[in-house]
């Protein structure tokens, strides 16, 4: 796995090139698999520093490599659950931190 070459201050270690190439798993990180909680906090900070944002606003800002309908479902969530505040509907609907969260921090 460690390929040492070298002796005492001109030891150097090197990862074996051939492990890393036969090894079958990958230790990337989708952001598509984040999970909810995370994906939820992630939007919330969001807001924070951007009141009064659009759907798209917010999902641009948050990557567009997450699933939209995901982070639909989450900005519903919110909402439900008094985090967010909605204004308008449909096309026109701006979200923002509910105002007991902002009087109370």
């Amino acid at each position: 796995m460690i390929i040492k070459t070298g002796e005492g201050k001109g030891s150097q270690y090197n990862i074996n090139q051939t492990f890393t190439q036969n090894a079958k798993s990958t230790s990337e990180v989708h952001i598509k698999k984040v999970q909810g909680y995370k994906l939820e906090e992630s939007i919330y900070k969001d807001i924070t520093s951007h009141p009064n944002s659009s759907f798209g606003e917010i999902h641009k800002r948050i990557g567009l490599d997450i699933n939209k309908n995901t982070v639909r479902w989450i900005l519903k969530q919110m909402v439900d659950n008094s985090r967010l505040e909605i204004t308008g509907a449909n096309r026109w609907a701006r979200y923002s931190i509910a105002r007991n969260l902002r009087e109370n921090p």
